[in-house]
């Protein structure tokens, strides 16, 4: 990988020839680039040509429109479908599923347990108002925080008392807490308004790999499982 946009902001097309591949920022950027860094490396290795990593506000869907004329995004489960109506092609998704928990203490003696969330696009965020409701809090204060590096810094300072994160963020949270609620939820899936047939014939080119993966997600090309998957989460979330 050769670059990474720390922070994208698109007001006009990209320049330059590498292949743009967005996710939506869910911590800071230079973490995202090391956690997909191997992933980006396989790309690379079918399509024979320099990745640019860029990450987009979850909310701007400007900006994941724009990096998807350019290359290929990732979008979270909730996102998915919405992103397919505007035009968007899917390719490829993340197969099985990520561990969503809310995480932290329960206030007693009437008071409100404080419970930090993201917004509902995210795969926190969507599983966020099932996990508060199946947890042992009577009375939540619910607060809204735009990614997971400042909802773990806000339990960390006692800012909050729970918070629904990624089972694997448990580990950077440096206060006592129990698991008050877990659930799964399907992964990401790719789309593209650029080339979608070629995105799709490197994912076809990588699940023909898989079984030579360890990864716990394998990487697939869409099909039609996948996008009814995705159809039936968007119409269980508009209900």
């Amino acid at each position: 990988m050769r670059r990474l946009i720390v922070t994208l902001v698109l007001a006009c097309p990209l320049s330059w020839s590498d292949v743009l591949v967005g996710f939506p920022r869910t911590t800071t950027s230079h973490a995202m680039a090391a956690t997909y860094e191997s992933e980006m490396r396989l790309y690379e290795s079918v399509l024979g040509e320099p990745i640019d990593f860029a990450t987009y506000d979850i909310s701007d869907t400007g900006a994941a429109l724009k990096i998807a004329r350019e290359g290929l995004i990732a979008a979270t489960p909730a996102n998915t479908q919405p992103l397919i109506e505007l035009g968007l092609t899917p390719v490829g998704y993340h197969a099985g599923e990520a561990t969503m928990v809310l995480a932290g203490q329960v206030r007693k003696n009437g008071l409100c347990t404080r419970v930090g969330r993201l917004e509902n696009a995210s795969m926190m965020g969507l599983m966020a108002p099932s996990l508060i409701k199946r947890s042992p809090i009577e009375d939540p204060c619910v607060r809204y925080f735009p990614d997971t590096s400042n909802l773990i810094r806000a339990i960390n300072l006692g800012q909050i008392d729970a918070a629904v994160i990624a089972s694997w963020t448990l580990r950077d949270l440096t206060v006592e807490s129990k698991v008050l609620a877990k659930g799964t939820t399907p992964m990401f899936a790719f789309l593209s308004a650029s080339e979608p047939a070629r995105f799709l014939r490197m994912f076809e080119t990588l699940q023909a790999d898989a079984a030579k993966s360890t990864r716990d997600q394998p990487i697939k090309a869409w099909d039609m499982g996948a996008a009814a998957r995705y159809l039936q989460l968007h119409r269980d979330l508009s209900d």
